[in-house]
């Protein structure tokens, strides 16, 4: 059971990709998720509607996931094991699953249990949305049989509530994620992918992208995919892509550098940025910013570099733009780095003797 189709990066990202490896094992998987693609679309700002529609669409699609999960409570009994990615469920829909199907496999890869910025500023039902669900994780925790956490961050608040907890990190298919043919012309991409409800996190890079536009001109542009529609920038040459899963190597392959901006808040403590994780399959060096856990997976001087203020910034990408074999050299390194620990042929192993495990336990 996961929250969204393959639409969704974290649903896709750490469960759906995971399921004709798992097949191959011979785990018989089926698969359904709560909200349609057009929650998706208007959760996360790809279809423009008015703030009072969006609230509507809102409280209509919570509605009816709400009656979703009563049907896969139902069909849960038919199962040897139930993978729930996240969703946190009202104390009569937990007993009711309970009853079901007690082999609960509970996966996190997002700080739940804490509120996201972002829906601080979308209004009361937004906020009162994410609180309710920051508030049952610890619940739907505790009923699992098993936790499957993003990181340690998210291992750590686990614990707390259930001692079967194994950490899954930033699963990536390294044979689809393939670095492109090497680039001619002296122009350097430099490139973001994300959605327009984290486009606040490139727009703090803008001043950034303004003083590297002076000191270099047409060497370089930036390249966004996924951005808000309304995103601009002064003094740099702007490209900007919708994403798509048809196009999303061909896109990404076009990188020269690949960026991940944060933001230094409790949420995003529990964020590993699953893009890293593309740029460096792909081959390409990353600037991220030196907060949360960005600093576990990006080194200087090996695969990319961390960076805190707008100098520092300046600087880290000034070193990338000027020099294509320290380019290469750090995005060679990177790609190695990423198939020895996150390849997910890996963590497909994990997750079958995992499930193995959870379906011969008796109840």
């Amino acid at each position: 059971m996961t929250q969204f189709s393959e639409i969704g990066g974290t649903s896709r990202i750490h469960v759906l990709q995971f399921l004709p490896l798992l097949r191959k094992r011979g785990i018989v998987c089926d698969s359904r998720h709560f909200y349609s693609d057009r929650f998706y679309r208007i959760m996360f700002d790809l279809v423009k509607i008015g703030r009072f529609d969006k609230s509507i669409n809102f409280v209509f699609y919570v509605s009816l996931g709400m009656l979703k999960k009563l049907w896969y409570i139902w069909l849960a009994r038919n199962y040897d094991a139930v993978f729930l990615q996240r969703e946190v469920f009202p104390l009569l829909w937990r007993w009711l699953l309970k009853i079901s199907n007690p082999r609960i496999i509970y996966e996190i890869e997002d700080a739940v249990f804490e509120i996201n910025p972002i829906y601080r500023k979308r209004g009361l039902i937004y906020f009162t949305a994410v609180n309710y669900q920051a508030k049952l994780i610890s619940k739907m925790i505790q009923q699992a049989v098993w936790v499957i956490a993003e990181n340690e961050h998210l291992a750590e608040y686990s614990r707390k509530f259930n001692q079967n907890v194994t950490i899954i990190s930033c699963p990536i298919d390294t044979n689809y994620f393939v670095p492109g043919l090497s680039k001619s012309g002296d122009v350097v991409t430099i490139g973001w992918v994300g959605s327009p409800l984290t486009t606040y996190l490139l727009k703090e890079l803008n001043p950034v992208f303004t003083r590297l536009g002076k000191r270099y001109g047409d060497k370089i542009r930036l390249m966004v995919i996924g951005a808000a529609s309304d995103y601009v920038v002064k003094g740099v040459s702007l490209i900007k892509k919708n994403w798509s899963l048809a196009t999303q190597i061909a896109d990404l392959q076009q990188f020269d550098i690949g960026l991940m901006p944060l933001d230094d808040t409790p949420f995003n403590k529990g964020r590993l940025g699953g893009k890293m994780m593309q740029y460096m399959s792909l081959g390409l060096p990353v600037v991220a910013s030196n907060v949360g856990l960005n600093s576990m997976v990006v080194k200087d001087d090996f695969n990319g570099y961390l960076a805190g203020d707008i100098d520092e910034w300046v600087a880290k990408l000034s070193l990338l733009i000027e020099n294509r074999e320290l380019r290469e050299q750090l995005g060679k390194n990177g790609r190695i780095e990423v198939v020895k620990k996150y390849d997910i042929d890996k963590q497909a192993y994990v997750i079958y003797e995992i499930i193995n495990k959870v379906c011969h336990l008796d109840f």
